[in-house]
């Protein structure tokens, strides 16, 4: 369970094909697709990825204007966190 305090920082994007509109939650994000920073990395780890919403693949989506992506180096850890 998270703290109350931490419980804003979540972000969730999209959760394979669920659809949640709620006053607390809207899934998939609306503003998926204008963002490059959360499209262009989502198409990369799944290209074949759908929006639940309107059925049309997110590859599909018109690229968005504003800052790309910035690849800088190895983020993942190269052995696995004891605590996750």
């Amino acid at each position: 369970m998270f703290p109350e305090d931490y419980l804003e920082l979540l972000g969730l994007l999209l959760v394979d094909d669920l659809v949640v509109h709620t006053e607390a939650l809207t899934l998939p994000h609306p503003a998926i697709a204008r963002r490059p920073f959360v499209l262009e990395p989502l198409l990369e780890v799944w290209p074949e990825a759908i929006d639940p919403v309107s059925g049309r693949p997110w590859a599909e989506a018109a690229p968005p204007p504003g800052p790309r992506p910035v690849r800088i180096g190895r983020v993942a850890p190269r052995r696995p966190l004891g605590y996750l």
